[in-house]
C-alpha cells in the first residue's frame, strides 16, 4: 500500500481512538506534550483507583432505591492490597429480604469510583425498566469497596436468576471512568469467572451509558433463556 494512501487512513484511525498514535519524539526523548499528557492521564488514573464514592452520591442512590453495603475491605487500602476483602461482605451485613428475583444488580465502586458517579444516573433508567419488562427486579445492592465476586454473595442470598454486576473498571491512561456490567445466572460459592458474561467501556466514550441499558437487558434476556452464562453462552 502506498504511503499515500495509508496518510488517510491513518489520520481516519487517531480521530476515531484516544489511543497515543503517532506521537513522534524530540531526539531520544518524547515530546514535551507528549510527556505532560501521559503524567495528567497517569495521574487521573491513581486518582480513580484511591478515590471513593462522595456522600452526595450515595445519598443520589440512596433515592434511586438502592440499600448500600460493605465488603470486607474497610477502606481503600485494604480494597487495594487485599483483594480477597474485596470479594467478600462485611460481617455482619444485612440484606435485604430475599424474594427470588428474575434480576438482582449490584452496584460497585470496583477500582473507579468516579465510574458510577459519572454514568449511572444516565444507564439506570433504561436499564430499570428494561429488566422490569423482563422478569421482577431486586431490591438493587450498592457495594462500598466491592469486586466482582462479592455479586456472588448477594445473588445467592437472594436467590436471582441473573446478578447484573455494574462496577468501575481498571483506569487505563485514556480512560479512568469506564463502567463495566458483569452478568451471572444463579452465583454461588463455586461460580468462577468463566462464568460471567462481560459488557465494558460504558461511557460516552465507548458504551453510551444512555444506550447500554438496552444491550445489557438484551444480553439477559439470552443468558435466562439459555440458562447460563459465560463460556457457556456463546452470544
Amino acid at each position: 500500500m502506498s504511503a499515500g494512501r495509508m496518510a488517510p487512513d491513518f489520520d481516519r484511525a487517531r480521530r476515531t481512538t484516544p489511543a497515543r498514535l503517532d506521537v513522534g519524539r524530540a531526539g531520544s526523548r518524547p515530546r514535551t506534550a507528549t510527556w505532560l499528557a501521559f503524567q495528567r492521564d497517569h495521574a487521573a488514573a491513581r486518582d480513580a483507583v484511591w478515590s471513593a464514592w462522595s456522600p452526595a452520591f450515595e445519598a443520589r442512590l440512596v433515592g434511586l432505591g438502592f440499600t448500600i453495603v460493605s465488603s470486607a475491605a474497610p477502606d481503600r487500602a485494604a480494597y487495594v492490597r487485599e483483594p480477597p476483602c474485596g470479594r467478600r461482605l462485611a460481617p455482619g451485613t444485612v440484606l435485604p429480604a430475599a424474594t427470588r428475583p428474575a434480576w438482582q444488580v449490584v452496584l460497585s465502586d470496583g477500582l473507579s469510583p468516579r465510574a458510577a458517579e459519572a454514568h449511572l444516573e444516565r444507564l439506570w433508567p433504561d436499564l430499570a425498566r428494561h429488566l422490569a419488562a423482563l422478569g421482577p427486579l431486586g431490591t438493587p445492592i450498592a457495594v462500598r469497596n466491592g469486586r466482582v465476586a462479592v455479586g456472588d454473595a448477594i445473588g445467592a442470598a437472594t436467590g436471582a436468576d441473573v446478578v447484573v454486576h455494574l462496577i468501575g473498571e481498571r483506569p487505563g491512561l485514556a480512560a479512568a471512568d469506564g463502567l463495566g456490567c458483569y452478568l451471572t445466572w444463579r452465583p454461588g460459592p463455586t461460580t468462577t469467572d468463566a462464568d460471567r458474561k462481560c459488557i465494558s467501556n460504558i461511557r460516552p466514550a465507548g458504551l453510551d451509558p444512555a444506550e447500554a441499558g438496552a444491550t445489557i437487558a438484551g444480553v439477559c434476556r439470552r443468558i435466562r433463556a439459555h440458562g447460563g452464562s459465560g463460556t457457556d453462552l456463546v452470544l
